[in-house]
C-alpha cells in the first residue's frame, strides 16, 4: 500500500481508496464458488498480503457478513476520511 499511495499522492485530484476485506475462509469460498479450478494457495497468499496494512488499516472495511447495499452504505459513511494524504 505505501508505493501505491505515494503514487497517487501526486494526482491533481482527491483520491478515495478502500480495501473490502473478507475472512480467509469467505475469500476461499468466493473463489472456489467462481472457479473451481482456482489455486487456493493464491487466495491464502493475497489474503495474507492485506491482512494487516499497519496505518492504511483505516482503508478497511470488513464485509464478510454484508449485503452488497450494506457495503455501500459504510462505505459512504467512511468515505470522508479516506481521501489519500490526509492523517
Amino acid at each position: 500500500m505505501p508505493l501505491i499511495s505515494q503514487e497517487l499522492k501526486d494526482l491533481p485530484m482527491d483520491l478515495t481508496y478502500v480495501v473490502l476485506r473478507v475472512t480467509l475462509h469467505e475469500a476461499l469460498r468466493r473463489a472456489c464458488e467462481c472457479d473451481a479450478s482456482l489455486d487456493e494457495d493464491v487466495i491464502r497468499h493475497m489474503h495474507g498480503a492485506f491482512a494487516d496494512l499497519g496505518s492504511y488499516e483505516r482503508h478497511v472495511l470488513e464485509t464478510t457478513h454484508m449485503a452488497s447495499d450494506e457495503v455501500v452504505v459504510q462505505f459512504g459513511r467512511m468515505r470522508p476520511a479516506l481521501v489519500l494524504g490526509r492523517p
